[in-house]
C-alpha cells in the first residue's frame, strides 16, 4: 500500500484542494491520501471560518481518505514550527510515502535550494540575515534579502505563501530525517485575489463571499461551482449564518476580558516577543473592537499575521513553557482522527498498527496519556470548547456540544 499526506487547513475546503488530493494520488500512484488538517484555529492567527467537522466532511466527500487533526500549538504556529510539528506526526505514524504540497513554483528544485541555505545557515548568510533584521525590516523580507545576497538571484518566489510553506516542508523532512518524498503540485488561482471569475477561487475569496453574501442562497449560487458537489456541500450551505462564518472579532469579548487581568502579564506567552507584549498592554484598553487593536498594533517590523498569531496564543493561553515541553518531548503525541471514508477503513488498521504514537478517533477525557501529551490534547480540547461556545453565543440557534461528546465524522463515499 502507497500512501501520501497533505498539510492542509482547508479554510474552506474548495475545487482547488480537490484537484490537489487527485493529483497527488495520480503523481505518486498512492492508494490512500491521508491528511493532517488544522482544527478550529489556523496558521495565520484566526479562528476557521467553520468548524472542524464541517471542513473534515468537505474534505472526505472532496477526495481525502482519512482526516487527522494537527494540534492546537502546531495549527496556529510560524511556518517552521507548523511545518515540523505536522511532519512529526506524519513520521510518527510510520506509514507515509510521500508528503505533498501545493507551491507556486510548481517545482521543487529551487524550493530545495531555498531549504538547504535556511537550514544549514552559513557565516554570510547569517551575517547578511543579522544586518537586515537591524535596518527594521520584518524576517520574511530579511531572509529575502539574505538570500539574494548569498546567491545572486532573484527571490520574489520568497514572497509566496504557499512556496513559503513548501519551503518549511523541505526543512522540516531534512531537519526530522524523514523517509517521506516530497512532491509540489503548481497551486491552481491566485492565493491573494479576491475575484471569484476564475475556475479556482482562492480561499481568502471564498471566505469573502461568505462575509459578504445575505442569505444561504446567495452564498450557494456564488460558491456551488466551487466547492465540491455533494451532499456535505448541501450541508455546508445549510450552515450558513446557523453556524458559521466566525471571525476574530467573535472572540473579542474574552480576549479582552483575558487582557483586562494583570495575573496575564507575568506571564511569557508563545512566540509573543517582550516588545509586543508591552505594545498590547499599552494599547489594548482603548481599544473597542479586535480589529482597532490588530491596526493599532500594526508597524513595518510586526504584519497582521504575526500580530494575530501572538492575540491567539493569547486568548488559548499558549505558555512558551508549555510549548517547549512538548517540543522537547517529541513534537508528535498522538494522532486524533476526525473522520474517514468508509472505504478507506482498513488503512486506519494500518496507521494504528504501524504508529508509535496513540491513535485514537473519539474525544475521551482519558486517553492513557504521558503526561505531556495529556496536556497538549487538554489544550486541543479547551480551543474546541471556546471555539463551539463562541459560535453558539453568536448565532443562538442550539447549545453548544461539548467536545468530549463529538464523534468521528464517516463518509459512506
Amino acid at each position: 500500500m502507497k500512501t501520501v499526506g497533505i498539510i492542509a487547513e482547508y479554510n474552506p475546503f474548495h475545487t482547488g484542494h480537490a484537484w490537489q488530493i487527485s493529483e497527488a494520488r495520480r503523481i505518486t500512484g498512492a492508494d490512500c491520501v491521508i491528511v493532517i488538517m488544522s482544527g478550529d484555529f489556523v496558521q495565520r492567527g484566526t479562528p476557521a471560518i467553520m468548524n472542524k467537522y464541517m471542513r473534515t466532511e468537505l474534505a472526505l466527500t472532496g477526495g481525502a481518505d482519512i482526516v487527522i487533526e494537527l494540534p492546537v500549538w502546531i495549527s496556529t504556529a510560524s511556518a517552521m514550527d507548523f511545518a515540523e510539528g505536522a511532519v512529526s506526526v506524519f513520521n510518527a505514524l510510520g506509514c507515509i510515502d510521500y508528503l505533498c504540497f501545493g507551491s507556486e513554483s510548481g517545482s521543487t528544485d529551487k524550493l530545495k535550494q531555498a531549504a538547504d541555505l535556511f537550514l544549514l545557515e552559513p557565516d554570510n548568510y547569517k551575517t547578511e540575515l543579522k544586518k537586515q533584521l537591524s535596518c527594521g525590516k520584518s524576517f520574511p523580507k530579511a531572509r529575502k534579502a539574505a538570500w539574494g545576497f548569498c546567491t545572486g538571484e532573484n527571490g520574489d518566489f520568497l514572497d509566496l505563501p504557499n512556496n513559503i510553506l513548501g519551503i518549511s516542508y523541505l526543512m522540516a523532512l531534512k531537519k526530522t530525517k524523514s523517509h517521506m518524498k516530497p512532491v509540489t503540485v503548481k497551486r491552481q488561482g491566485d492565493f491573494h485575489s479576491l475575484s471569484t471569475d476564475n475556475q479556482f477561487a482562492s480561499a481568502s475569496a471564498l471566505r469573502n463571499s461568505m462575509m459578504e453574501s445575505s442569505n444561504s442562497s446567495e452564498l450557494q449560487n456564488r460558491l456551488s461551482r466551487f466547492m465540491p458537489d455533494s451532499s456535505a456541500f448541501t450541508t455546508f450551505i445549510h450552515g450558513y449564518q446557523k453556524e458559521y462564518p466566525v471571525i476574530s472579532d467573535d472572540f473579542w469579548p474574552v480576549l479582552k476580558a483575558k487582557l483586562l487581568s494583570e495575573s496575564v502579564w507575568n506571564e511569557t506567552y508563545y512566540d509573543l516577543p517582550d516588545e509586543l507584549a508591552a505594545r498590547i498592554r499599552k494599547q489594548f484598553f482603548s481599544c473597542n473592537t479586535y480589529e482597532e487593536l490588530v491596526t493599532a498594533l500594526k508597524t513595518a517590523l510586526y504584519t497582521r499575521t504575526r500580530i494575530e498569531r501572538s492575540l491567539i496564543h493569547l486568548l488559548l493561553d499558549l505558555k512558551e513553557e508549555e510549548v517547549l515541553q512538548w517540543k522537547e518531548h517529541g513534537w508528535a503525541h498522538y494522532a486524533r482522527i476526525l473522520g474517514f471514508r468508509k472505504s478507506a477503513a482498513s488503512y486506519l488498521k494500518t496507521i494504528v498498527s504501524s504508529s508509535s504514537i496513540p491513535v485514537f478517533s473519539r474525544s475521551l477525557p482519558d486517553q492513557g496519556l504521558n503526561p505531556a501529551a495529556l496536556s497538549c490534547y487538554r489544550k486541543d480540547i479547551f480551543a474546541a470548547n471556546l471555539y463551539e461556545s463562541t459560535a453558539c453565543m453568536k448565532y443562538r440557534l442550539h447549545p453548544p456540544i461539548h467536545e468530549y461528546s463529538r464523534g468521528i465524522i464517516v463518509s459512506p463515499s
